[in-house]
């Protein structure tokens, strides 16, 4: 339900997956070329464990067509992950290793290979450098009007009115409350706990306060906290014990308003608990 497209290689998108089958193949091709060096060999050969880590991962994915219980069982040790990282090492270290070689050695290669290099470099960092110029939301941040988002986070932070250990009920894909508002909240998608118990803890969270109920995928989900009416989030403030609720400043509800702004609105729930006293 949530970190199948890290774990599962059945959940991994295509496109994923032919890139980083071509980066493979690159690899191989640049581990070919290089000078017999052996710090170099050492490193090649550490590339090669992780993509036979990821195989066997990927064996695994296979095996849970049949028997998904113990495939899942494996498959949490995330065989992926190492590879992710390692392969794209390997190819730049190598690559420039390669490119050295040639220039050192004269080969009509050399130059090409170097304005590849310094291409792909620019290309790559190039676009990173053009969005750093504009303001721009992190990459974790999934809400909508990412500067509103922060305002209210923020407003909340600086209230002292509001205890440290207020909760909060948040929107589901609210990833970043606690980094703006440090304070607690009662689930959200991103923050998953570790332990098995506590995983299904935090599932039976998420679907209580989001989940409508239809097996329609499409439908499956509340667009937000407020759809559900002020008495539905009273009894989600008792139930998990929750203070407060963040959500859309549309439709307006008749809860008592803490704070708001052009897109989100605070609603106190409780009187008492730890944002009451």
């Amino acid at each position: 339900e949530r970190l199948s497209h890290h774990l599962s290689p059945m959940q991994i998108p295509v496109e994923f997956i032919t890139r980083f089958s071509a980066l493979v193949i690159l690899a191989i091709a640049l581990f070919c070329m290089a000078p017999r060096v052996g710090t170099l060999r050492r490193l090649e050969a550490f590339v090669v464990g992780t993509v036979l880590l990821a195989v066997i991962g990927v064996l695994i994915g296979l095996f849970g067509l049949w028997a998904p219980e113990p495939a899942a069982a494996l498959l949490r040790f995330y065989w992926f992950r190492l590879a992710d990282v390692i392969v794209p090492l390997g190819v730049a270290v190598v690559g420039v290793v390669c490119i050295d070689d040639a220039l050192r050695n004269r080969s009509p290669m050399g130059k090409l290979l170097l304005a590849f290099g310094i291409a792909v470099g620019v290309l790559h960092v190039g676009g990173y450098a053009i969005e750093r110029l504009y303001i721009t939301p992190p990459r974790a941040c999934r809400m909508y009007d990412f500067p509103a988002w922060r305002d209210i986070c923020e407003k909340i932070r600086d209230d002292e009115t509001i205890a440290p250990d207020a909760v909060f009920l948040t929107p589901r894909m609210s990833q970043t409350f606690k980094w703006y508002a440090q304070r607690p909240e009662v689930a959200n998608w991103k923050d998953v706990p570790q332990d098995a118990q506590a995983i299904v803890q935090w599932w039976e969270r998420i679907e209580d306060l989001h989940s409508t109920g239809s097996t329609d995928p499409t439908l499956r989900w509340h667009h937000t906290l407020a759809r559900q009416g002020p008495q539905r989030l009273q009894k989600l403030g008792e139930k998990y014990e929750a203070d407060y609720v963040v959500t859309l400043n549309r439709p307006r509800l008749p809860l008592p308003v803490v704070h708001i702004n052009r897109r989100y609105v605070v609603y106190r729930l409780r009187t008492q608990g730890a944002g009451g006293k």
